[in-house]
């Protein structure tokens, strides 16, 4: 939920614009896939007609469209720290859609944060750009960051679930908490909104965590028959 801007710096609409338009141009990534090739592409086995390449080239040329919208938008030296940090967070995930680290994105979510704590969506943007920069511990911090202020949200709940079970840990006791924990999380989310998909797949790959883990001290089909079962929840 975004605060009211302010008029001196940005109208509510076109702020909420942009930020459609971002949420959209996540949306298209996350559901439209790519192939590795063109000649995939163009096979009857893999419907989609963009390579990883071209999909890339296309999200960046989409987001360097609203980037320059954003910074288009009036500021004002009266602007709350609810506006500033709801200019950098937009900024910051504009510049997060690639699949590879961004030092700017980094810089811009933790100027949103640091204006605006409450605000959950960029603690898990910064969770995110901390895990494409291989920081798990940076990423861990991010998501037990946004938890911690929204405890009942199903994305803190499952973000930090699956970065538990990346963590580096010291001993094989600590990767087992870790990954107690992460099934744990994983419930939890699912028990927030049984509706979301996305929360049975994370709760499925929990399962198979703790299964794996779990191997060498004998077969327990508990973890892998609440896999199957939660994969078949997720479709």
């Amino acid at each position: 939920v975004f605060p009211p801007l302010s008029r001196t710096m940005a109208t509510d609409k076109d702020v909420a614009a942009l930020q459609l338009e971002l949420e959209e141009l996540y949306n298209w990534r996350d559901t439209t896939p790519a192939v590795a090739s063109q000649q995939q592409a163009h096979s009857s086995t893999h419907p989609s007609s963009y390579t990883r390449t071209e999909k890339e080239s296309y999200l960046q040329t989409q987001s360097d469209i609203i980037l320059r919208k954003l910074s288009a938008l009036p500021e004002s030296p009266e602007s709350s720290s609810q506006e500033r940090a709801v200019h950098f967070y937009l900024q910051g995930k504009a510049l997060n859609i690639g699949n590879t680290y961004s030092a700017p994105s980094e810089n811009l979510l933790s100027r949103a944060i640091k204006q605006d704590p409450s605000l959950l969506d960029a603690w898990i943007q910064l969770g995110e750009c901390f895990w494409k920069k291989g920081d798990m511990v940076g990423a861990k911090n991010c998501f037990a960051g946004a938890l911690e202020r929204h405890p009942k949200s199903p994305l803190a709940l499952r973000s930090l679930s699956m970065v538990l079970r990346m963590v580096p840990t010291d001993s094989p006791q600590e990767k087992s908490a870790n990954i107690a924990e992460s099934l744990r999380l994983a419930r939890e989310a699912v028990a927030q909104d049984p509706k979301d998909g996305t929360s049975w797949y994370i709760l499925a790959n929990a399962h198979l965590s703790s299964f794996f883990q779990a191997t060498g001290q004998g077969y327990n089909g508990y973890d892998v028959k609440h896999a199957l079962a939660a994969y078949k929840q997720a479709e």
